[in-house]
C-alpha cells in the first residue's frame, strides 16, 4: 500500500488518530506468495527461495572463511512493481540473497542467467 492508501484505509475504519504512529513505522514491503516446486522445474532468471541461484559465468560465491555462504533467494525485479513500492530498486535484473553467520550478501545481475 502507498502512504495515501494507508491514510484512506485508516479514515475508512475511523482510525485517523493512529495515522501518524502507523506511518512512522510503515516501510516498503513486498509480499511473496510461494509454491513448493523442484528447482529443476524453475526457469533460469525466475524468482525463487532456496535451491540453486542463477548466476552469471565467473561469479565468485560468497565465502566465510573456507565455507560457502548459503543461498536464500533470488528476486526477478521485473516481477515486482518496484516503481510503486520500492522506487530505489531497478526495474529489471536479478537480486540474489546469501546469508552467512557473519555477513549477508546481496548480488545484483542484469543477465543473461
Amino acid at each position: 500500500m502507498t502512504t495515501d492508501e494507508i491514510r484512506s484505509e485508516l479514515e475508512r475504519c475511523n482510525l485517523t488518530t493512529l495515522t501518524d504512529s502507523i506511518l512512522s513505522v510503515a516501510a516498503p514491503t513486498i509480499y511473496a506468495d510461494t509454491v513448493r516446486t523442484r528447482d529443476s522445474e524453475i526457469e533460469n532468471g525466475y524468482s525463487k527461495f532456496g535451491g540453486h541461484p542463477d548466476l552469471p559465468f565467473g561469479f565468485n560465491w560468497p565465502q566465510e572463511g573456507d565455507m560457502a555462504v548459503p543461498f536464500l533467494a533470488q528476486i526477478n525485479l521485473c516481477s515486482i512493481n518496484s516503481d510503486r513500492y520500492i522506487p530505489f530498486l531497478p526495474d529489471h535484473g536479478l537480486l540474489s540473497f546469501f546469508d552467512g553467520q557473519k555477513t549477508v550478501t546481496l548480488y545484483f545481475a542484469s543477465g543473461p542467467f
